[in-house]
């Protein structure tokens, strides 16, 4: 049972707060976004003056709605974060945030307070106004009226599987996993969740865009959650071993990428809550497959776990203050990209090369997924220093976008846009003084003036233009194509003003079959770029992550019968001859 739950009572116009109730009793939790509800808040000095008694009036919409549903249920006790937390008294709230998971997971049901986005407002609570209905009036034989309710054209591709309005929160993420069931109250209509079914009024809910593994009728992150939840427990990984020992290690690493990029993007109102937020999904996953927890990442396959990065052309920026380190994604806001060998984990096709020597971390509380004060990895592996190709204009613009005043320059945005235009204007040019052999050295400046103005597709990406190995210069890249994707707006201006290494971490392939039948194959190869730490001397900071990769065919190196992953590290030869040495990464 929670610390303290409210007692709804019978019908009367007050609620009591209770506190350590003995007797284990059922209760409803409510999941709400306070940016709306705007609900009425527990304090030490509202205790002492006017006691555990709280007058219906005092509510606001969303917190009377949920009262009134509790009592048609005829549930007695409802548990409601503001209320049923001390708000103003930091060790309670430690205390009590840190079981809001198992409060929401052994609920009888959730509510689960949705808002109208296209007009939300704190007044409208729970029951929200049915907008997709329409009614009509007709006449029978009789001439005797009679109406009809149609219901208009409703498409559940955003709602209710990803509404915006509450899941879009982080701390509403982690209560909609973990509610065994929960009722979602949205416009347009309700509809139920729970971890072996989802259905709706109309009873016509569409696939949901991001499964993890196909499954009908019907699937949603929830139900890919559901399969570890039900088997781990806090800090009991071992206590149903047998049902342990059936875990696919594959599926519990697409669930937690599955989870994790969805939370990424979550929105808080203290960033430092993305740890807790998240803390009791992450103490569900099962030790056994994923090791120890680091700052949202998983010890037992950290190299893969590293190299995640940021999706293409979507803006993200650090946390402040600070909430994890570099090398992790919790340490920015946006939309990430997971790298997920998860078919054939540490198998052939999957080989890490740099070494993990030591991980430290440490916490702002006991709990041991909660808030991150600091941390850092040790990593042994080939490094190099590293030049990238970045167009004059867009280095202007990775500068100056991450000032704040320039956030707001619409135009900046755009800035990229005028470059292209001008370049090809450009080489036109440079392509009539084709005709004329006395100009071709100013046809030559032309082009090379164009391509140094010429910015990447991508505002996110930056080419590699030269890797210094020990042997030579990688200038060219002996084939190999090469990309270095920011972390965030902040990390893209550093990529233009410092000094930058990177560290190779991993190496693959798609398809060994095909390189070994001398078919169209591609060698990959991931890694780190790293920049001098701002927060620990001697130590770097991560600001990109980079992706190499090599088309191969007849390769005379392939030889069958050494295997494949000899086979592997023969055709990797991007860091060839680059130091091996050991970094800090914070």
């Amino acid at each position: 049972m929670p610390k303290r739950l409210l007692d709804v009572g019978s019908g009367n116009m007050e609620i009591r707060l209770e506190q350590d109730i003995t007797n284990p009793s059922p209760y409803i939790a409510l999941s709400h976004c306070w940016q709306f509800s705007q609900p009425l808040k527990m304090t030490k000095d509202r205790l002492k003056q006017r006691g555990t008694s709280i007058h219906l009036e005092e509510l606001s919409p969303t917190l009377r709605d949920a009262v009134q549903i509790a009592r048609w249920i005829g549930i007695q006790y409802i548990w409601i974060d503001s209320l049923c937390i001390i708000q103003d008294d930091l060790k309670d709230w430690q205390e009590q945030s840190v079981q809001m998971g198992n409060i929401y997971r052994q609920s009888y049901f959730t509510i689960a307070a949705h808002v109208d986005m296209n007009s939300p407002s704190p007044t409208h609570g729970c029951f929200l106004e049915r907008k997709t209905f329409y009614e009509f009036t007709h006449q029978d034989d009789s001439d005797r009226n009679y109406h009809t309710l149609v219901r208009g054209d409703f498409t559940h591709t955003e709602d209710p599987v990803t509404p915006i309005s509450l899941t879009g929160r982080g701390w509403c993420y982690q209560e909609r996993l973990l509610a065994s069931r929960i009722i979602h109250f949205r416009p347009g209509e309700i509809s139920f969740e729970c971890f072996s079914n989802t259905t709706c009024e109309c009873e016509a809910l569409l696939p949901h865009d991001h499964l993890p593994w196909p499954r009908q009728p019907y699937e949603s992150v929830k139900e890919g959650f559901a399969e570890y939840a039900r088997v781990v427990e806090p800090d009991g990984d071992s206590a149903l071993s047998d049902a342990n020992n059936e875990l696919d290690a594959g599926k519990a690493w697409m669930a937690w990428h599955d989870i994790v990029s969805n939370y990424a993007t979550s929105a808080f109102t203290f960033k430092t809550d993305r740890f807790p937020a998240l803390a009791s999904v992450a103490s569900r996953m099962p030790k056994r497959v994923f090791g120890s927890y680091l700052a949202g990442l998983w010890t037992k396959e950290l190299i893969s776990e590293l190299l995640w990065r940021r999706s293409y052309n979507v803006l993200r920026f650090r946390d402040k203050p600070y909430v994890a380190p570099s090398f992790s994604w919790a340490s920015g806001s946006g939309s990430i990209v997971l790298w997920s060998p998860w078919k054939e984990l540490g198998g052939p096709y999957h080989l890490p090369l740099a070494r993990v020597l030591e991980v430290n971390r440490e916490l702002v509380t006991p709990e041991p997924f909660g808030q991150v004060r600091d941390g850092s990895i040790r990593l042994s592996g080939r490094v190099a220093p590293v030049k990238l190709r970045i167009p004059f204009l867009q280095r202007m613009y990775w500068i100056l976008k991450p000032i704040p005043a320039m956030q707001r320059v619409e135009w900046l945005d755009q800035a990229s846009e005028i470059p292209q235009w001008f370049c090809y204007k450009l080489r036109g040019f440079a392509w009539k003084l084709d005709h004329y052999p006395s100009l071709h050295f100013a046809r030559d400046y032309v082009r090379h003036f164009a391509e140094s103005l010429n910015t990447h597709k991508s505002t996110t990406v930056a080419e590699i233009a030269q890797l210094t190995r020990g042997d030579k210069s990688l200038n060219d890249l002996d084939g190999w194509t090469c990309s270095a994707t920011s972390d965030t707006e902040e990390d893209s201006a550093r990529m233009v003003l410092e000094n930058l290494i990177a560290i190779e971490l991993a190496t693959w392939t798609p398809d060994f079959a095909a390189i070994e039948n001398n078919d169209n194959g591609r060698v990959e190869v991931g890694a780190l770029l790293l920049a001098p730490s701002r927060r620990r001397k001697g130590a770097y900071d991560r600001v990109a992550h980079i992706h190499f990769l090599r088309d191969i065919k007849e390769d005379d190196r392939v030889r069958i019968e050494d295997g494949r992953e000899e086979n592997l590290r023969r055709l990797n030869d991007c860091f060839a001859g680059c130091e091996e040495r050991e970094i800090v990464i914070v």
